[in-house]
């Protein structure tokens, strides 16, 4: 059984911006792409997270935009098991 991690605002932008503990967080997102842990979110981290890139001065791209948004709409989705 694959390990699971909820990601809150703030470890969702330590993916995206180089803070500490943002190699703990790179490691989630790299077992989740090769199928060894299931990451969970809120829909509302986006907008959350939208807010601290804001005051970070960075923009994310459209492309990490569209990656953030899918981790949370996926995991939204009710469990077909």
């Amino acid at each position: 059984m694959a390990d699971a991690y909820y990601l809150d605002t703030s470890a969702l932008v330590k993916r995206y911006v180089s803070e500490r503990g943002s190699e703990s967080i790179d490691q989630i997102f790299t077992n989740a792409h090769s199928g060894e842990a299931t990451i969970a979110s809120s829909y509302w981290n986006v907008g959350e997270a939208a807010v601290v890139f804001d005051k970070y001065g960075r923009v994310l791209t459209p492309r990490r935009f569209c990656i953030l948004c899918s981790v949370s709409l996926r995991r939204s989705q009710p469990s077909r098991d």
